[in-house]
């Protein structure tokens, strides 16, 4: 007679990130080509030591580009007046298209520290930059649009992990000779890894370099230190004062970007749609979810081309639980920021939560298309891959994430889940070896690499891997299962019951812990015992073939054939293909004298073992 095999569990992930945006004035049009224009020379600045900030391109001589931020992005300050950057730090350059470079030269603007927050930084490469047009921030009034580029730390996303954003705002201010320059002032939402990105006007063009945010107790500070959100304005240096202390011979910029026909900032409609907007984010800030979502919903029925309110309805919808009326507002969204590799982020995490998991891949390949250095794009492209069963595919994406950030210790496990199931049992033990190596601290690593472990029969290693995962977390039943599978498997059939009974333990309706400790039970000869746990795997999943197939094994032997053949059909009901079931219902039939069913199991038993075995 034949025993089933047993469940192991494995561990993946997924996860979403959700902006609300604040309300801007200006034409669909219009911002999807200060997008382009932003997402193409904005670029992400790293280092060895701190979250990471942004930059422009500025200047391109020969294969010599031109990168302007702000100073503390790039000069970590050793607490002087006199501005003196600590020296065992090194910065790299990470551009649109994923490609990092490190930074050649450094030029500080800022002497001492309540100088202009600004330097220049230059990096080599024979690719093809655009270059951000400069603009002149003399010319800005209050009230004018601006839209503020950069690679913010969101969601524990830091360094090379870092997405793209673009945010809107209005500006509410100037300050005159204010300190370190951060004389702009606006109300476009930023977080901690914008520093040095680029300040836009409606016309694509650079009027400021961001750096500084309010805070709630009347001051302000510079966005270094642990990602989060900061509250009241935020604070940018204007464009002419780095035309003013530099000699660099920047371009002059193109005909301004601004469609022929731009939106009226009078127009009653959007003025209304704005003032609903805004109040719908603060609704939202407040926690009254459904309050903004009425708001917004009133800002699109003045004015259906609003599509910042879009885009903010869809992202608390998501997080009332309604995910298709979620997808709905992205799609609209998305009709007037094609180049929005959020929004299509964002849609594919919620085409993966549905259950639409080739829209979710067509989504995160636009955000590729977008944004070649996007790693989360990679990475669920990947994780939905696998769920379809493309498991080649999954692996590119998992190497490609690898590539972009060789830390990243979940890309080294999941690649290791899409090799084992590929059959690469030593390749998946590499990768999760390399993923313990990163994070050592992960108990799900350690139970994916005892699992290829006890797949390549080494089942000592295989039990030390699952013991470090469950003294990781006690709370591990997964784990408990794998090692009761592996004593078992060793002989251990006491040890397997222990652990299978913890499992049980913690998931109390863990059916493939029952059945399990089932078969260590029934080797033992505890009969009953092993019976009473099919039948309780056989309730908690009544489609468990393998655990009627198990209890009629165990009823059998009891000398209840009858309820054996029972059982035994049952499991071949459920899973028609099911060989074993049929070879025991065959021996079950025999010894009841019923000769010629016994034979039409065993041939088709034999036929399904043959096709098997191909």
């Amino acid at each position: 007679m034949y025993k089933t095999p047993k469940n192991r569990l494995s561990v993946t992930c997924i996860s979403i990130s959700i902006l609300i945006l604040t309300s801007i004035s200006t034409s669909a049009e219009a911002t999807s080509r200060i997008e382009d224009i932003a997402r193409k020379t904005t670029v992400q600045i790293n280092s060895n030591a701190n979250p990471g900030g942004s930059g422009v391109i500025i200047k391109k001589e020969g294969k010599t580009y031109t990168v302007l931020t702000a100073n503390h992005v790039v000069c970590e300050n050793l607490g002087t007046i006199k501005i003196r950057c600590r020296t065992d730090l090194t910065y790299t350059i990470r551009t649109h298209d994923g490609r990092e470079y490190p930074v050649k030269k450094h030029q500080s603007m800022q002497v001492n520290v309540q100088d202009p927050d600004l330097a220049i930084v230059t990096f080599e490469s024979e690719e093809n930059y655009q270059i951000a047009p400069v603009g002149n921030s003399d010319s800005v009034k209050i009230q004018s649009d601006v839209l503020v580029a950069g690679f913010p730390s969101i969601f524990n996303r830091v360094g090379k992990q870092r997405t793209f954003t673009i945010t809107n705002g209005k500006v509410v201010t100037f300050i005159p000779d204010s300190d370190r320059g951060y004389g702009l002032i606006y109300n476009a939402t930023t977080f901690i890894g914008n520093s040095g990105g680029p300040v836009f006007d409606i016309d694509g063009r650079v009027i400021g370099i961001h750096g500084l945010a309010d805070t709630d107790d009347g001051g302000d500070q510079q966005e270094t230190g642990s990602p989060q959100q900061k509250t009241g304005f935020n604070a940018g240096i204007p464009i002419n004062i780095f035309l003013s202390l530099s000699n660099l011979n920047l371009p002059s910029p193109p005909v301004p970007v601004t469609p022929t026909n731009p939106t009226n900032p009078n127009n009653n409609a959007t003025v209304y749609a704005i003032a609903y907007n805004d109040r719908g984010v603060n609704r939202y800030q407040s926690g009254d979810k459904q309050g903004a979502i009425n708001d917004f919903t009133a800002a699109i029925n003045v004015n259906p081309n609003f599509a910042k309110s879009y885009y903010n309805r869809a992202a608390i919808r998501n997080e009332l639980g309604d995910k298709q009326g979620a997808i709905s507002d992205f799609t609209q969204f998305l009709t007037f920021h094609p180049y929005n590799a959020l929004a299509y982020y964002n849609r594919g995490i919620l085409h993966h939560e549905l259950g639409n998991k080739q829209g979710a891949i067509n989504d995160f390949t636009q955000v590729i298309k977008l944004n070649p250095g996007n790693i989360r794009a990679y990475y669920n492209r990947g994780a939905t891959r696998s769920d379809l069963g493309d498991k080649q595919g999954a692996i590119s994406d998992f190497t490609k994430v690898i590539e972009i950030n060789p830390n990243f210790a979940e890309a080294y496990n999941n690649r290791g889940l899409a090799r084992r199931d590929s059959g690469d049992k030593q390749g998946a033990i590499t990768d999760f070896t390399q993923s313990i190596n990163l994070n050592p601290r992960d108990p799900i690593a350690y139970n994916n690499r005892g699992i290829a472990r006890d797949e390549l029969g080494d089942k000592p290693g295989a039990i030390s891997d699952f013991t470090q995962a469950v003294t990781i977390n006690p709370n591990f039943a997964q784990a408990y299962n794998n090692r009761g599978l592996a004593r078992h498997n060793l002989g251990d059939k006491p040890g397997a019951i222990t652990d299978f009974t913890q499992a049980i333990k913690i998931i109390p309706n863990f059916a493939q812990a029952y059945n399990n400790r089932g078969l260590s039970r029934s080797d033992l000869g505890d009969k009953p015992g092993a019976i009473s746990d099919f039948t309780q795997a056989i309730k908690i999943i009544p489609n468990f073939a393998q655990a009627y197939n198990n209890r009629g094994l165990a009823l059998h032997s009891l000398g209840d054939k009858q309820g054996a053949v029972s059982d035994f059909t049952q499991a071949i009901k459920i899973n028609p293909n099911f060989a074993q079931a049929y070879n025991n219902r065959g021996l079950s039939r025999s010894d009841l004298g019923d000769k010629e069913g016994a034979i039409s199991d065993f041939k088709n038993a034999a036929v399904l073992f043959n096709r098997n075995a191909r």
